[in-house]
């Protein structure tokens, strides 16, 4: 019985939501207007899902023929597990291998700076290895406001540079103010 009631059930879903659409199409049942539509089918809907569900199969209770009733619950039986014996730790003697490091002798390089200018002509007398690796004056100041002998460029700051590449040149000293 439950299954006539399924179909009854989908059957005024599907009129349900056609009312909802088009309601004119039932107007030889006297439903033209959307809120009458909704107030047939809807409770129409609700009452055969109640009466589907009230009529559906109840699961049953009863005991099955033929099948007896244990008088005793069933005895199920259960592996020991076997004891299994914890290792023994054993410590052993560890060598510590001896490790020598032979000393390496270093080679001592002496730094010959080229004497471009006396210290006299200039505010400070600091080298610097380029990237050609030639010992350069670093940039200084004359002391007496001539341009020193080998110097390259004049660096905004009034330093001279003695430079041997444009790359780089009075570079934290403001750049190049002019080329000599």
């Amino acid at each position: 019985m439950s299954g006539l009631f399924a179909l009854l059930f989908l059957a005024s879903i599907v009129a349900f939501l056609i009312s909802m659409v088009k309601p004119s199409l039932f107007s030889k049942i006297s439903i033209t207007r959307r809120k009458n539509a909704a107030l047939l089918f809807g409770g129409l809907t609700f009452l055969f899902l109640i009466l589907g569900g009230a009529t559906a199969p109840q699961p049953s209770t009863t005991a099955v023929k033929g099948a007896s009733v244990a008088e005793s619950p069933t005895v199920i039986p259960t592996v020991k597990p076997t004891k299994i014996p914890t290792p023994t730790i054993v410590p052993t003697k560890i060598v510590k291998p001896t490790l020598y490091i032979q000393p390496t002798t270093q080679q001592q390089t002496n730094v010959v700076t080229p004497q471009t200018q006396g210290s006299s002509g200039l505010s400070n007398n600091n080298y610097y290895t380029n990237s050609s690796g030639n010992q350069v004056h670093s940039p200084a100041y004359s002391n007496n406001g001539q341009a020193p002998a080998g110097a390259t460029a004049q660096c905004a700051d009034g330093t001279y540079s003695f430079s041997q590449h444009h790359q780089g040149t009075c570079s934290g000293h403001g750049g190049v103010a002019s080329w000599l």
